[in-house]
């Protein structure tokens, strides 16, 4: 009786888990089209934004409901903390101003973070918010900074 418990409750939760674990892995491959615009830990993400920097900063400064992911900005500091399902990862962002625009990086301020899907989900957030190009970055890592 216990076997079949365990063997109905794989069965089911598995499936589950799976299914919230990739399906944001595979839309977030979907959004990058092929642009892999983060180090090898997902620690720093690079972005190209089509305003100033303060408009940008006026943007990120206001959440509303129509956000992807749930989030605090802190100005002085120019922190920003993605928060989904109880975790929360914080990014200090950086915004380097051009003449058509800023690049924005964001560098995740500890290695060690919830386990979340919120990484897969930053580029999604950046597009929608501001309209942001996702930079490759190892042609920009040098030249964002």
């Amino acid at each position: 009786m216990r076997f079949i418990f365990y063997a109905l409750a794989f069965v089911v939760i598995i499936p589950i888990v799976v299914i919230i674990i990739l399906t944001p892995m595979l839309k977030e491959r979907k959004i990058s089209n092929g642009i892999k615009n983060q180090d090898t830990f997902s620690q720093i993400y690079l972005f190209k934004v089509n305003c100033t920097k303060d408009v940008f900063l006026q943007k990120i400064s206001r959440a509303n409901a129509h956000d992807l992911l749930e989030y605090t900005f802190d100005n002085d500091t120019m922190t920003v903390e993605f928060s989904r399902y109880g975790a929360k990862i914080s990014y200090k962002i950086f915004v380097k101003e051009t003449n058509n625009g800023c690049y924005i990086t964001l560098n995740k301020n500890a290695l060690v973070y919830d386990r979340s899907n919120i990484p897969y989900r930053i580029n999604e957030f950046m597009i929608k918010k501001f309209d942001a190009e996702l930079l490759p970055y190892e042609k920009y890592k040098d030249i964002v900074k």
